[in-house]
């Protein structure tokens, strides 16, 4: 009979109770639980031609339940660890939320189409706030002078190298080689311009994203690849041996003329490299980490790399064989795991995140501007926010939000309580910052009691909420932690009245008494054999085949014998005669060493399992009776007629 082991069940599928009148299954507390409860949680596992043990299943639900009812009774969905958890989960809804919007949905699935193909990109990062604290044009017109320098002719790495805020700039050159759009991952606007204008190789306009503008190359358009099989030619530099290293620059400046001129790559390998017959199959991400996206512009597969130089070595790269991307349910999942925190979901929750404000009513009613002066500015470094002292003081209203005023002093509580270390210089722009997420933790709030409004969402918010309380009530009664425990598992094995000790060690004599061909003599000669065995020996009918001191596993007609006197079906004695005859075997058994109990290490393997399913039985029990647990006569006979 099968059986739902509800510790995996119902995290995973159970769902909250919207009852109805119908038959009741038990009651505990004040608490019913009918039919269709029960159906509401399992009828996504179990099905009709299934053979299930409903009586158990019962029990095991009402179990489940009694330990939901005792976490809210002992208030553990009070405690920080379960608000944490639970705030999690909030966001995620919210996340799954924003992704199902209409609007959403046409990014999103737009997205999935784009990100089958990879894209040839280059670019040019200038960071606003790098260039001017408070004036954003400062970067725009620092990227409109170098779009204006490449329009001229000038090499698009060389100014990357010379003037991009990418730290990776002066390694790769602004080369990202075949990309994905949401690898890029800069926004809407970016994405348009590489799909559009991947085959013209023109300088787009500076394109605002973040605190950044880019200056963004696209020089081609692929089906994605997921890996790269390629051969090396690679040789290691020499911290602080710039004459070697000066060597090693020249002699990969020759080999790649060689190659030029139709040199072979192997015997190049083979002569020069570190690694001969060297080959090796990367992701092609990992592949640019390893030796740089030159990669990208091998041309076609048996071509290979320009001299690629690392802070490491110098190398040149053969392209063997690539494989294009699987366009599965898994490369769709990453998909949306890329997608929840590429630029365009930011600008797609932002929306969302505005629209709450406007059916809230959100309106500024005064600045803050007070509590300024109320701190200095190293508070901010220091976490030395006290403001309860003068909150009376400021009673001013703030911002009006969900019909709800908003005061100086509930800002000033709200910094108290969420207060942390930043980069600012200026206590004024440091509060600029929180009361933004001031606001925003009240349109987060405000956006849930939106959710909790959606049925499917109530649903998996309570299923969630139930599977917390049951984790943390087993973390709480600390039953793992006890079953992990050498000396308690040691104390419950001696208390539990059970023996658990080593096999018999015994000395034996194995006989084949149908070695020869004269088997009727043998076999009537096989009684007085058995009686005098200390001339067995000598009978000329028997043949000792095996002999020695055997341990359990050692021998399979030994085990066997083992096995009977460590069940004790056979007595305790020297000399013991026993026959096997489908074998044609005869042994003779002495006790070399009697069992004796298992050693510290070996019962806490053994009983440690059945220690941890004590407690949690002990427990129930106490619940059961706390409770009143009382299930129907009939409850497993409903389940049944119901499946």
């Amino acid at each position: 009979m099968q059986r739902i082991v509800f510790t995996s069940l119902f995290i995973l599928l159970s769902l909250p109770l919207f009852s109805q009148q119908g038959k009741v299954l038990f009651t505990f507390g004040n608490t019913k639980v009918y039919d269709h409860d029960f159906k509401e949680s399992c009828n996504q596992v179990i099905k009709k031609e299934d053979n299930w043990d409903f009586s158990r299943l019962v029990n095991d639900y009402a179990d489940y339940k009694l330990e939901i009812y005792d976490a809210k009774q002992q208030k553990i969905d009070t405690t920080n660890q379960y608000k944490q958890r639970i705030n999690h989960y909030k966001n995620k809804l919210i996340l799954a939320h924003v992704l199902n919007n209409k609007e959403t949905q046409k990014y999103f699935k737009e997205s999935l189409s784009r990100n089958q193909y990879q894209y040839k990109v280059s670019y040019i990062k200038i960071s606003i706030s790098a260039n001017s604290k408070t004036d954003t044009t400062v970067a725009y017109k620092k990227a409109m002078t170098i779009r204006h320098r490449l329009l001229n002719g000038y090499s698009f790495t060389t100014l990357a190298r010379q003037l991009s805020d990418d730290e990776n700039a002066s390694f790769n050159g602004g080369n990202l080689g075949w990309v994905i759009p949401l690898d890029f991952n800069v926004g809407y606007s970016a994405e348009n311009y590489i799909i559009n204008h991947y085959n013209d190789k023109e300088i787009s306009m500076p394109i605002k994203s973040g605190d950044y503008y880019y200056i963004i190359k696209t020089d081609g358009k692929r089906k994605a690849i997921e890996t790269i099989t390629i051969s090396t030619i690679l040789k290691y530099k020499k911290f602080k041996r710039s004459f070697y290293n000066d060597s090693i620059k020249k002699l990969f400046d020759e080999i790649n003329k060689k190659l030029k001129n139709n040199a072979d790559f192997q015997s190049l390998q083979e002569k020069y490299s570190e690694f001969p017959h060297h080959e090796l199959t990367l992701d092609l991400q990992k592949a640019y980490e390893k030796f740089s996206t030159k990669i990208s512009e091998i041309s076609s597969i048996g071509k290979y790399s320009p001299i690629i130089e690392t802070d490491n070595f110098f190398c040149i790269v053969r392209l063997d064989n690539q494989t294009e991307k699987t366009f599965d349910n898994e490369y769709n999942e990453s998909l949306t795991q890329k997608f929840f925190s590429s630029e365009v979901f930011k600008q797609c929750y932002k929306a969302f995140a505005d629209s709450i404000k406007e059916i809230s009513g959100y309106k500024k009613i005064s600045s803050y501007h007070e509590l300024y002066k109320l701190f200095p500015d190293s508070a901010i470094y220091l976490g030395k926010w006290q403001p309860e002292g003068y909150l009376g003081f400021y009673t001013s209203e703030l911002f009006e939000f969900d019909n709800v005023t908003y005061t100086v002093g509930d800002f000033a509580q709200y910094v108290y309580q969420t207060q942390s270390q930043c980069p600012y210089n200026k206590i004024e722009n440091y509060l600029k910052e929180k009361y933004n997420d001031f606001v925003s933790s009240l349109v987060d709030q405000k956006m849930f009691e939106l959710l909790k409004v959606n049925k499917q969402y109530a649903l998996k918010l309570e299923t969630f909420s139930d599977n917390v309380l049951y984790d943390l009530m087993e973390q709480k009664n600390g039953f793992y932690k006890n079953a992990l425990d050498t000396q308690k598992v040691y104390n419950f094995y001696k208390n539990s009245g059970q023996e658990y000790k080593t096999s018999h060690i015994l000395k034996i004599s194995f006989y084949d008494y149908f070695f020869d061909k004269n088997s009727k003599k043998a076999m009537k000669n096989i009684n007085s054999a058995i009686v005098s065995n200390k001339e067995i020996s000598q009978n000329e009918n028997l043949k000792l085949v095996k002999q020695g001191v055997f341990k359990y596993g050692d021998y399979e007609l030994s085990d066997r014998i083992i096995s009977k006197f460590d069940n004790k079906e056979y007595n305790i004695q020297n000399n013991k005669v026993i026959n096997f005859p489908s074998e044609h075997i005869i042994a003779i058994t002495d006790i070399q060493q009697l069992p004796q109990e298992e050693t510290k290490e070996k019962i806490f393997t053994k009983f440690s399992p059945l220690y941890l399913k004590s407690q949690k039985e002990n427990y129930l029990q106490n619940l059961r009776q706390k409770y009143r647990l009382e299930i129907s006569e009939q409850a497993a006979v409903t389940l049944g007629s119901m499946f």
